[in-house]
């Protein structure tokens, strides 16, 4: 190993060596000087008198570049890396040696992405070079690539818990981020905005195009940045230490749903600092991004709800067992959804600056009446099953989507006929939808009547039937007695 600076971390060494070590870094870096370097010079000496503006779009062209090599190619060789071990039944190996968990993430991440960090460290050579002659300030292309480096290590550490849990989820995470980068539509939501600033902000290429000083709102995303790798990191080593636990605790998932909610409303006060360079949405965003932040809120609380539940059903089955390392009670589900509603319900309360008891009530009341059922679901599907996810689609696909259905048959049904009748059906069908969360809450804060009440009361119903049927319900034949994974 001593060929190696790697060779402090065993994992990351391995990793290095498999992807070519010294040789493939030297023949990578050295391929990208020579083709991109003489695409530089053959163009300036094309046009000599033009050799200015050439090299000015040279250098953010070479911005662009390095958004590809940092977050694609080092993203992609992240995740290979993981899904190599995972292949290869290594990670077995892996989790017998004596190297704690935080070592193995960090690993991953060293040992893949010397290759992509040397190609980058060439093209930000280039780029410092052709910095002055292009009349830009060699430190603002400095600023931006170090914004940049930042933002990809992030990413990084997202893609190696994502990896952990499912290769194809971090195949996902590698989709979503070119789907920011190129689509206006994150917009409502702000706090993938403040976090993936680099992306879709003008953040970046504003400092070296316009030579953009650092502000506050760069400042903040920066801490958001290195929160969110603090916090994925600590679910990766978490996963990584036992496969059969889900990535988050329930505290570790409270606290990330807490910093979704402190980041949403960032986003949404700094918005006009944070606007995107490509936006398909014009108009007043705040409302829009209040609800459509609320409603991925509530799936961010599937998290820690489902990873309570889990850790219940698996103390109750450990308690029937009378084993003695039982431990202590674990958090209840049920107390953690309230507070996740309590917490989610906070972003349209300050966001739009509603000081109306009746709407941030009616909106507690809605996001209660939509976790507490989901935590007895979780619990009631792990007595039985070791996965909840096809209960918990089931459950959404009845309880959330159909209602929009039957709401949006209402209006074509009263539409058809007679135009005059689309208020009218258009009333109906609202009255209806609110039977969903999403409906309902739409109807809180859009609707300045209270015609959401009777879809409310429903929701209010199905979580005291949920109750019901989980404190009734005696243990079966089908009960699982023995530890079971976490969600997936």
């Amino acid at each position: 190993m001593s060929d190696s600076p790697l060779s402090l971390n065993s994992i990351a060494w391995v990793h290095y060596r498999l992807r070519g070590g010294m040789r493939s870094v030297i023949l990578q870096s050295g391929g990208f000087l020579v083709i991109v370097g003489g695409l530089i010079i053959a163009a300036v000496r094309g046009d000599p008198k033009d050799a200015r503006s050439i090299l000015y779009g040279w250098l953010i062209s070479l911005l662009a570049i390095q958004v590809g090599i940092l977050i694609l190619y080092g993203g992609s060789a992240v995740r290979n890396a993981v899904r190599r071990d995972f292949q290869t039944g290594m990670i077995a190996s892996h989790r017998l040696m004596p190297i704690s968990p935080s070592h193995a993430v960090a690993g991953y991440v060293l040992g893949a992405c010397p290759q992509p960090l040397a190609v980058a460290g060439t093209n930000l050579l280039i780029g410092l070079l052709i910095a002055g002659p292009a009349r830009v300030n060699p430190a603002d292309w400095l600023a931006a690539n170090g914004l940049l480096l930042l933002f990809a290590v992030c990413s990084w550490v997202v893609v190696v818990c994502a990896s952990l849990i499912s290769a194809k989820s971090a195949g996902v995470v590698l989709v979503a981020l070119v789907l920011i980068f190129m689509s206006g539509l994150l917009t409502l939501v702000p706090a993938f905005t403040v976090v993936c600033s680099p992306l879709v902000g003008s953040n970046i290429f504003g400092i070296v195009m316009r030579g953009a000083a650092w502000s506050d709102v760069l400042h903040l995303s920066v801490i958001a940045q290195l929160v969110a790798t603090t916090l994925f990191f600590l679910a990766a080593a978490r996963k990584y230490r036992r496969d059969d636990v889900p990535a988050a605790s329930p505290r570790l998932g409270l606290i990330i749903v807490a910093y979704y909610v402190a980041v949403t409303l960032i986003g949404i006060h700094y918005w006009p600092s944070l606007q995107p360079v490509i936006s398909t949405i014009t108009g007043p965003l705040g409302p829009l991004q209040a609800l459509a932040s609320l409603m991925l809120g509530i799936l961010v609380a599937f998290l820690p709800v489902g990873a309570a539940a889990w850790r219940e059903e698996e103390y109750r089955r450990r308690r029937l067992l009378d084993d003695p390392a039982l431990g202590r009670r674990p958090s209840n589900s049920v107390e953690l959804a309230l507070k996740l509603a309590f917490l989610l319900a906070l972003i349209p309360a300050i966001a739009l600056a509603e000081p109306s008891l009746t709407r941030n009530g009616f909106t507690l009341a809605c996001l209660a009446a939509t976790l507490v059922p989901l935590a007895y679901l979780f619990r009631l599907t792990y007595r039985v099953r070791a996965t909840a996810g096809l209960f918990v689609g089931l459950w959404i696909a009845a309880v959330w989507i159909l209602p929009w259905i039957v709401s949006f048959g209402v209006l074509v049904a009263y539409g058809i006929d007679d135009t005059l009748e689309l208020p009218v059906a258009w009333q109906r069908a609202e009255a209806i939808a609110s039977f969903s969360p999403i409906g309902a809450l739409i109807s809180i804060w859009t609707s300045g009547d209270q015609r959401h009440l009777p879809g409310l009361i429903f929701q209010i119903i199905v979580a005291l039937l949920m109750a019901v049927l989980y404190h009734t319900r005696r243990s079966g034949k089908g009960e699982l007695y023995v530890p079971v994974a976490g969600s997936k």
